[in-house]
């Protein structure tokens, strides 16, 4: 047990009274000489300079829309020609949520920033817009070196100040004010600008180079389904820009067992007819379904105690299901033994936002040492029959094909949580060829996806390299 002793004068001089152990022992640590967060940083206005530019074809980044190498992957948007599939994106930027940036600045994500998703602005990413859900910092000295600097000398610090709370961790412009840089480091750092800042430059260059072999992983899959089903996505996004449907009395009725009317769910089913008419290996998924169950939501911590819970964001566009940010419980029920996840299911998100609902990855464990793994409430497990592949049922789901049917068949009045059901699940419409076609797409897809990966982890050890410089130069006597 990690005892932290404090007094009350000490707590009352942070202005919102923190009292948790990572900030007290932060705070109490940060002793000797230090420069101030104001006198290395400002913190940038969240502005726009110009609106009239988003009436033209421009690009525009949400945290989601970054990695944790800092590298981002904008979508394309233009209010002249608003969709459905990107509402989310327009209805957030109506509400202010986009700012400008400038050369050298540095982004940083008020939520999860453990996940390290930072972004420093240099000519290749400084004509997209950006949510205000990243904080904005513009250096006064050293641009570079800093970002790295937050990066790794002062991550530790950086995690200190955040606010853990009941959710995720959360960071604020007040929060940042808080931190305390060592003066001999900063200096010494100074010494050797000339030096680190070539090194930086060097490795960055090489880092370019890869960054434009990169393609997201929700392409890849795309361009892959085209090829296979001679399909086009741009005739889907035609359909979606058609503001009007064609409406029978016999489709009100077919496949409609809750008798829906609406716009949406009429386009919903213009998706399908148009698959239908494409590909002469359609189905209902239904036909295939033999069960489904939601999953379960205990209280969690942070704490690596008890058994794992997945977050919602553990399902992912490449079709697998991560477990990078598992939180934990020892909260128990009698069938809890029902909610562990086994390798080789398939999983399917109950609710999120439009752009993310039904998003499907399989559970995949290496080697034999399998952690209890509980999955939440927002999941939905199913079970097919033995004439589906689940992997390849989770990139049709991430495809093209999946995204614009469940943006417009799920249910919800608020559009930054949508569900989707069994019913809707069962009426997705989707090309299922023969066994071993589906196990071929599959693989020809994970092949190219792990050549994504194998690109992005020389990224990662790129930047590593200069993190790992940095730290050199510090430890340096």
């Amino acid at each position: 047990m990690l005892i932290q002793k404090t007094t009350l004068a000490n707590i009352s001089h942070e202005k919102t009274l923190r009292y948790d152990v990572d900030y007290m022992k932060y705070e109490q640590s940060a002793s000797g000489e230090f420069y101030t967060f104001k006198e290395l940083f400002s913190i940038a206005l969240n502005d726009i300079k110009d609106d009239n530019y988003l009436y033209d074809e421009f690009k525009y980044c949400e945290i989601g829309n970054a990695d944790k190498n800092g590298v981002v992957y904008p979508v394309q948007l233009d209010f002249n020609k608003r969709d459905l599939i990107n509402e989310n994106y327009y209805k957030k930027i109506e509400n202010g949520n986009i700012m400008t940036v400038d050369l050298d600045d540095i982004l940083i994500s008020k939520v999860r920033p453990y996940l390290k998703k930072y972004i420093r602005i240099t000519s290749e990413n400084k004509d997209v817009y950006y949510t205000t859900a990243f904080l904005r910092l513009v250096p006064k000295k050293m641009p570079s070196i800093m970002y790295y600097c937050l990066r790794s000398v002062f991550y530790e610090d950086l995690m200190a100040i955040s606010r853990q709370g009941k959710g995720y961790p959360t960071i604020t412009d007040k929060d940042l004010t808080e931190l305390k840089f060592n003066k001999q480091v900063i200096d010494k750092l100074e010494q050797h600008e000339d030096e680190i800042k070539a090194e930086i430059e060097k490795i960055e260059r090489k880092i370019e180079k890869k960054l434009k072999r990169i393609q997201r992983v929700q392409d890849v899959i795309d361009q892959i389904i085209e090829d296979e089903f001679d399909l086009s996505k741009e005739e889907y996004m035609k359909i979606e820009r058609d503001n009007r449907v064609y409406v029978t009395q016999v489709s009100l009725l077919d496949k409609n067992v809750n008798a829906r009317m609406s716009y949406r769910w009429n386009k919903a089913h213009e998706y399908q007819e148009h698959l239908k008419e494409r590909v002469d290996c359609c189905d209902y998924l239904g036909k295939y379904i033999i069960s489904t169950k939601n999953g379960w939501s205990p209280s969690c911590n942070d704490e690596e105690d008890g058994y794992q819970v997945l977050g919602i964001d553990a399902i992912t566009f490449n079709g697998e299901i991560s477990f990078e940010n598992p939180k934990y419980s020892n909260v128990y029920k009698e069938d809890i033994s029902s909610y562990y996840l086994q390798d080789g299911d398939f999983l399917v998100s109950r609710g999120n936002t439009v752009d993310l609902v039904a998003l499907a990855s399989v559970v995949k464990f290496d080697g034999d040492d399998v952690p209890e793994t509980v999955y939440p409430d927002l999941m939905i497990k199913v079970e097919f029959d033995s004439e589906v592949d689940k992997q390849y049922m989770a990139y049709i789901f991430n495809s093209f094909i999946g995204r614009f049917y469940f943006k417009n068949s799920t249910k919800g009045k608020n559009q930054t949580m949508v569900k989707v059901s069994p019913q809707e699940l069962s009426d997705f419409v989707v090309p299922l060829p023969d066994l071993s076609t589906q196990k071929r797409i599959a693989k020809r897809i994970k092949k190219q996806l792990d050549k994504q990966k194998g690109m992005v982890k020389e990224i990662q050890g790129l930047r590593s390299q200069i993190e790992e410089r940095i730290v050199e130069v510090v430890m340096e006597q």
